[in-house]
């Protein structure tokens, strides 16, 4: 079967392919790289906004030495509605497509109370059919962490790159100062600011530069083994055309939740995410100013074999209310993932 180009895409209407003999191939390509997970959806590109903390168990001991960890990622998937939220294109057809990541990430403590952070990731999608959407992300960070006893202050840069379809697509340049700390032994909050500066090299009059804060809640009802996530963000983007400068609400929820099962630790999660944009300037295709309205529900179900080699079950729902036609849809995504960290 003929794999489509992006000019094809805008003019020719394919219909759904099958999955058995796409799956069949992969699949067992899969089952035999046993050292391969997947934490995210395919077809992720650069992060726009400070990261989640890593949650783990309180420590007493301090890492005196250089702590390195790797991973491989991949995951097989069927998205019902292929697109690039960052253009506004839509194909509002499904395909199969196959996600692979590496990860490396490296602390080094430079104190007793200050560590520095390095990481480095690589991902990339292959769809059966729509080849013009296929992503390739490259993602490098840096950040430099202080512990005050009380809170804990970090200051991160980060430098992410996407290609689209073998060529270059959008690079994003943040910075993002941090705090966070216990508020009681249940109660986690984080503060953080976020600048970023993207650049499209497809579309330079959607060269931007974004400002953005908010804060996040962590309520531990039984440590991290069972939690929830409460957040929220606004965002201010000021982009070269003024079609594309907006404001934005974010808001976020999840539920996390560990229980035993054939004598393994098997993670649930359930998150809802949702976002409200606001444009400033009229859009010339529609006349008027664009107004956005997106959610997004995830459920997860993580199963380790091992200590290091796990597999896990993911869907995700998302609608897109716009009064832009090309940004209005629905979108499900299912994945099946296996993996191993070292």
């Amino acid at each position: 079967m003929k794999r489509m180009t992006l000019a094809k895409v805008a003019v020719i209407k394919q219909k759904p392919q099958p999955l058995s003999g796409f799956f069949g191939l992969w699949g067992s390509v899969l089952l035999l790289a046993t050292n391969i997970i997947s934490p995210a959806m395919a077809q992720a590109t650069p992060k726009e906004t400070a990261e989640e903390p890593t949650l783990s168990k309180p420590s007493k001991s301090k890492p005196s030495k250089t702590k390195v960890d790797f991973s491989l990622l991949g995951g097989i998937y069927y998205d019902s509605n292929v697109s690039v939220n960052e253009l506004d294109s839509t194909t509002r057809e499904g395909d199969s497509l196959v996600s692979l990541k590496a990860r490396v990430k490296m602390l080094t403590p430079l104190t007793k109370r200050t560590d520095f952070k390095l990481g480095y990731s690589f991902s990339q999608s292959l769809h059966e059919t729509f080849s013009a959407f296929d992503i390739q992300s490259h993602l490098a960070s840096a950040e430099l962490v202080h512990d005050f006893d009380s809170a804990k202050a970090g200051l991160a840069y980060r430098y992410s790159k996407a290609l689209l379809d073998g060529r270059d697509f959008l690079s994003i340049n943040q910075v993002s100062p941090s705090l966070s700390g216990f508020f009681t032994k249940k109660l986690y909050g984080r503060v953080f600011f976020n600048y970023a500066d993207k650049r499209f090299d497809t579309n330079p009059v959607r060269d931007s530069h974004t400002n953005s804060g908010g804060g996040d809640i962590y309520w531990f009802l039984d440590g991290t083994k069972r939690y929830w996530l409460f957040g929220i963000a606004k965002a201010n983007e000021n982009a070269l055309a003024s079609e594309f400068d907006y404001e934005s609400v974010k808001v976020k929820v999840k539920f996390q939740q560990r229980v035993n099962w054939t004598n393994r630790e098997v993670k649930m999660a359930l998150s809802v995410r949702a976002e409200a944009r606001d444009y400033s300037s009229p859009t010339p295709s529609i006349g008027v100013n664009r107004s956005d309205d997106r959610l997004r529900i995830k459920a997860e179900l993580e199963y380790p074999f091992s200590q290091a080699v796990f597999t896990r079950v993911s869907f995700e729902h998302a609608e897109f209310d716009s009064n832009l036609p090309s940004a209005n849809y629905q979108q499900n995504m299912f994945g099946l993932q296996l993996g191993r960290t070292f």
